[in-house]
């Protein structure tokens, strides 16, 4: 009695650690419906997939949509390959979408698109992943009772990602590319949002998303220079950033404005590269590095503000030299 219960152990643990592909991949067959194995914990019914989608639709009617969800689950793992697998597929999606559980409607999607292409309507789907993409990213979470709520954008990163690589080329990829270019921003991570914003530019140069996401690759210059007040390349960053943005944009209806930023930011480099002469004259006591900080200025800033002060310098120092 013992000894065939412990054989029964170890054939469940032996069939347990098959792969997935190997227990669920099966062509479904109707004469061996009725020696399928069943679980003691639920499972598929052993009368098959359409009595299956039948408690699929019989639970939706009734709106326990968890349970429609299962069952439908049961079909696409016992019978992969036949034909209603397709539709229960969509229907996890669909009803997981219904629920406000965006990314696992994505991923029952992504299923269709793994598992069954061919068998769906191709940018139908597209359009749905996009939807939940979209969704995760506003979506609102309730905290404290539902007192308050907040959102979490950068869980839709994934979600775009998996888009673009599912279709690199959809009309929607610039809309994508400056979507998560601005969850990047938003999130603080400003190296990432200056590659999508970069990205952006150099494949759809004629999106009109492209001239907006120079702006905010200025934008993300800007705040990685206010993190790292002593650090030169981000200003230095959003100052080529702007120069760029007139050289290719100069019709744009932002022009003004950002020529007005423009010349403020230039203001601000050209007076960082005079402090850095004065560091070097004042504190290092070194005149000869100094002499070639403040005579770069004046080829790099001809027009600054700092130009008087760094001339000054230049010929109180080379007179200290002679």
């Amino acid at each position: 009695m013992i000894r065939a219960f412990l054989i029964s152990i170890f054939a469940f643990s032996l069939l347990s650690s098959l792969p997935a592909s190997a227990k669920e991949r099966e062509v479904y067959d109707e004469s061996i419906s009725s020696t399928r194995d069943f679980s003691l914990f639920g499972g598929p019914s052993k009368k098959g997939p359409e009595y299956e989608w039948k408690l699929v639709n019989e639970y939706i009617s009734k709106n326990k949509l968890k349970k429609a969800i299962k069952h439908a689950g049961y079909i696409t793992k016992a019978w992969p390959d036949h034909a209603l697998a397709v539709d229960a597929q969509r229907m996890i999606g669909d009803l997981q979408f219904s629920r406000e559980e965006y990314a696992k409607a994505f991923e029952a999607y992504q299923g269709l698109i793994d598992n069954y292409v061919g068998s769906f309507n191709y940018e139908e789907i597209l359009d749905l992943q996009l939807e939940c993409a979209r969704r995760t990213q506003y979506y609102e979470y309730k905290s404290f009772f539902g007192l308050t709520s907040y959102t979490d954008p950068i869980e839709a990163v994934p979600l775009y990602r998996q888009l673009l690589t599912n279709a690199p080329h959809m009309d929607a990829a610039p809309q994508i590319l400056f979507d998560l270019g601005t969850i990047y921003l938003q999130e603080g991570q400003q190296l990432n949002a200056i590659q999508e914003f970069n990205l952006l530019e150099q494949r759809y140069p004629d999106s009109p998303l492209s001239e907006k996401s120079v702006i905010r690759k200025a934008d993300a210059f800007a705040k990685l220079s206010k993190r790292n007040p002593t650090d030169i390349r981000p200003i230095e960053g959003e100052l080529e950033t702007l120069n760029h943005f007139i050289s290719v944009y100069p019709d744009s209806d932002n022009i003004q404005e950002i020529r007005i930023r423009r010349k403020n930011v230039y203001e601000q480099v050209a007076g960082v590269h005079f402090e850095l002469g004065n560091f070097y004259e004042k504190n290092l006591r070194r005149p000869d590095a100094a002499l070639v900080t403040y005579r770069s200025l004046l080829e790099q800033f001809p027009d600054s503000e700092w130009t008087v002060p760094a001339k000054e310098r230049i010929l109180a120092l080379s007179q200290k030299e002679n």
